[in-house]
């Protein structure tokens, strides 16, 4: 079993691929690598205010697993909306009523076909 200390310091880091880059995760912060139309890269780094940092309930494990899940989710999320806007360019963006749009059609397929 680790000790505190060691539990302290180990490093957590995940990452899922989005259009033409990539997303990488730590625990405080989200970072979108994406290769823009004229080859350069586009990097958007974002701060993460997780909600179990300020709620005790969060951290429990049951809630802790369905915060994490729906965390996650609406990361990947604001991840493939922003690597699409980058290669759209700027004449076309993805308006966000789209893509809430097609987020609930994927879901409501998903459950439907499960």
């Amino acid at each position: 079993m680790k000790s505190k200390k060691e539990h302290e310091m180990s490093i957590a880091f995940g990452g899922q691929a989005v259009i033409e880059g990539v997303l990488m995760r730590s625990k405080n912060y989200t970072v979108v690598s994406v290769r823009n139309e004229d080859g350069s890269i586009v990097k958007l780094t974002e701060k993460l205010d997780p909600l179990s940092a300020r709620h005790r309930i969060l951290r429990v494990p049951f809630f802790r697993g369905i915060y994490a899940l729906f965390q996650t989710m609406i990361i990947g999320i604001k991840a493939l909306y922003r690597s699409a806007n980058v290669q759209l360019g700027e004449e076309e963006k993805i308006k966000p009523s789209e893509m809430v749009v097609t987020v609930l059609v994927a879901l409501l397929l998903g459950i439907g076909l499960f």
